[in-house]
């Protein structure tokens, strides 16, 4: 763990109860005097606290410190905004951790003909596991993430680049700022007819990779 979420985190007292304390006491084992880093995730600031006291469900922390975030240039993320047709929900909680730990600036999950029916994302989960993988991975920001309509994409990103079967190969002068990757089960005819073909794309492997691969594939391309 790289740090301890707590949206309060900057406060002079911070009184942790319910699955924070289980988190620190339990689970990371944290005792009296002992330091621990905290953030909220919408500063660019990480906090210091010691531990004060702990009673039963409760730790007590007081402020010791405070430092700016510096982000090397090394460090710098290429802003990949990544549209990715809605497919079973289990298999996307599954994959956005990796996704926030490659840097991936934005998700807009999108209604596609083959999504997968009945499907609810539920934002406080996404939410959850997006904080937890911040703690992780020291990523200072949470993932923004929406629900558009296929529709929405295509009107309000005309020159979005769409991974599909057919397409020409990626180059090296393509600009993977915002692409598009299907469901399982790749994008239906109907939804095909209403792209532009000169900016469709497809991988140099011979092999069929599922949507979710594909998708960590783009999102590391620039790690290289």
């Amino acid at each position: 763990m790289i740090f301890f979420f707590h949206k309060n985190s900057g406060e002079k007292k911070l009184v942790l109860t319910n699955t924070d304390y289980h988190s620190l006491v339990r689970v990371r084992r944290k005792k009296i005097g002992e330091s621990i880093e905290m953030r909220n995730l919408t500063d660019e600031k990480k906090y210091t606290y010691i531990i004060d006291k702990i009673e039963k469900r409760k730790v007590f922390l007081s402020l010791t410190s405070v430092e700016k975030i510096i982000h090397s240039s090394s460090s710098d993320e290429k802003n990949i905004h990544l549209f990715w047709g809605i497919c079973d929900a289990k298999t996307i909680y599954a994959t956005l951790p990796i996704l926030n730990q490659l840097g991936v600036a934005k998700i807009s999950f999108i209604e596609c003909e083959r999504s997968q029916g009945n499907i609810y994302l539920s934002s406080e989960k996404i939410k959850n596991i997006l904080i937890a993988s911040c703690e992780q991975c020291g990523r200072n920001d949470i993932l923004p993430t929406e629900i558009l309509s296929f529709s929405e994409v295509l009107i309000q990103y005309p020159n979005i680049l769409i991974c599909d079967f057919n397409g020409e190969k990626f180059s090296s002068s393509d600009s993977l700022s915002q692409i598009f990757i299907g469901p399982e089960g790749g994008f239906s005819l109907n939804e095909k007819k209403m792209f532009n073909k000169k900016n469709v794309r497809t991988f140099s492997s011979e092999n069929v990779l599922r949507s979710e691969t594909a998708c960590i594939v783009i999102a590391s391309s620039f790690l290289i």
